[in-house]
């Protein structure tokens, strides 16, 4: 609806007796309609359309709203429709109109309204539109770009990231992103082709993110039946209140940090795949949209959107196995790779190390005991010419955690308190900061003379035959 009001606030010339107020009323309605729905040109080939001087040429005139009417439907029926926002879709040359029209839409409703237009709402999730399909689309990138507009405030990027949305393509299959009523459909339609049956309604808890993920690797289906039924399991829904859904937000944060470093073998050298960093980059973002969001029905849907991302990505990366000992196997302790004292040029620190404490210094940061990771992990990222680094190095700190690991063991039926993952109750709060010492290890500590790794690793791991070549 537009913000523009149509009202009729002076009489014309001839202001000619009308035989009813309604005519009026009527009039100012008539004119919205056009003025909302058909194009000024009646044809491509530069044809005005004439239904607004007609009507009010009418109304001066003291046409009765009954005669009014008949008007605007005689030449309403060949009107050329105005082109919608939703016809561009897709289209690239579009993206400066759609930065336009979204700038215009926050600046008159405000940021959360027109997010909620424009991603949520029953309208814009249309056959055709898909817009929360389209926000988790394009590896993730416009949910993240409409993530930083969200957590840094600013509503000039929530119409970049809505533009965003708009251009990607749809390419994960779009039903799996609609929730309503998504456990019964499951039910009916695709019990016989499905290993693992939608959550029952009566089980209120579902299952958890990481026995989600093992089921994904355990099974030999690999329908999109399958997915829809896996993610049916993921309960999340407007009862939760905001801690519970802080939860959720954890699984999803702790499932992506360990598709990425978690999931090589035994033996070799770890591989961080593409693909898989965009959720580490992503799902830090949750919180940011659950901070600004209002609807608790928006909350929730933005939470279980992200989940069919990730067991789609997890699928065309060849199902890698979580393996959480790979991850703790790695320091606590990550250290840059200091030069040696014989190094040239030789660095002004001694034994290959850039602490020498004073006689008065409080302990040492050469003993573990007393070393803090994080700071030359921040500083080491910052400086790298890969964007993905220092996104992922932030996205890991803010996911930092000293809990433990949610869902370490299966709460299907008959699982018997079965780990999801062999070792995965071990995992604690350190993964994190494991995590990011193999990220700087893996793509190079620059500022420490060490290489930059030309590109994240794009073997599809998951596959057997993609360690065929060596590391």
């Amino acid at each position: 609806m537009s913000s523009v009001p149509y009202f009729i606030r002076r009489n014309g010339v001839l202001n000619l007796p009308r035989s009813s107020p309604a005519s009026k009323a009527l009039t100012e309605t008539l004119l919205q309609n056009d003025a909302q729905q058909n194009h000024c040109y009646f044809k491509q080939s530069g044809l005005h359309n004439h239904l607004i001087h007609h009507i009010l040429a009418a109304y001066d005139l003291g046409t009765p709203a009954g005669l009014l009417q008949k008007i605007f439907e005689s030449e309403n029926s060949y009107q050329r429709p105005i082109e919608n926002w939703s016809d561009f879709l897709e289209n690239q040359s579009a993206y400066g109109a759609f930065v336009t029209f979204f700038e215009s839409r926050v600046s008159s409703f405000g940021a959360l309204k027109t997010i909620e237009e424009f991603i949520f709402s029953p309208a814009a999730n249309e056959q055709g539109k898909l817009m929360l399909a389209r926000l988790m689309s394009g590896a993730l990138h416009p949910f993240i770009l409409l993530g930083y507009a969200l957590e840094f405030g600013n509503d000039a990027l929530v119409s970049t990231g809505i533009s965003s949305s708009n251009l990607s393509k749809t390419l994960l299959s779009t039903y799996i992103f609609h929730f309503t009523g998504i456990a019964s459909a499951c039910v009916h339609t695709v019990r016989s082709s499905c290993l693992f049956e939608p959550e029952p309604k009566n089980n209120s808890t579902g299952l958890t993110v990481l026995e989600i993920l093992s089921l994904l690797q355990a099974s030999p289906i690999l329908k999109p039946e399958e997915i829809i039924a896996l993610c049916s399991r993921f309960h999340v829904d407007e009862t939760l209140g905001d801690a519970e859904m802080k939860s959720k937000i954890e699984e999803l944060v702790w499932g992506s940090v360990l598709l990425l470093f978690a999931t090589g073998r035994e033996g070799r050298k770890p591989r961080l795949d593409f693909f898989l960093m965009h959720l580490v980059t992503s799902s830090i973002f949750l919180q940011s949209y659950i901070n600004v969001l209002e609807n608790p029905a928006h909350k929730a849907s933005i939470i279980k959107a992200f989940l069919p991302g990730m067991l789609l990505f997890s699928l065309v990366r060849g199902r890698p196995t979580i393996k959480p000992h790979l991850l703790m196997e790695a320091t606590d302790k990550p250290r840059p790779p200091y030069l040696s004292a014989t190094d040239k040029p030789r660095p002004p620190y001694l034994s290959g190390s850039p602490y020498k404490p004073g006689k008065n210094t409080i302990g040492s940061p050469m003993n573990d005991e007393d070393y803090n990771p994080w700071p030359a992990l921040i500083e080491a990222s910052i400086h790298s010419s890969d964007s993905h680094v220092p996104q992922d190095d932030a996205d890991i700190v803010r996911g930092y955690t000293s809990g433990s690991v949610i869902g370490a063991f299966k709460q299907a039926e008959g699982a018997k308190e079965a780990e999801t993952h062999e070792g995965v109750a071990k995992l604690d709060g350190s993964i994190f900061v494991r995590a990011a010492g193999m990220l700087m290890d893996y793509m190079g500590w620059t500022t420490y003379g060490q290489p930059e790794r030309d590109d994240w690793d794009r073997s599809a791991h998951g596959w057997d035959d993609a360690w065929n070549d060596g590391d």
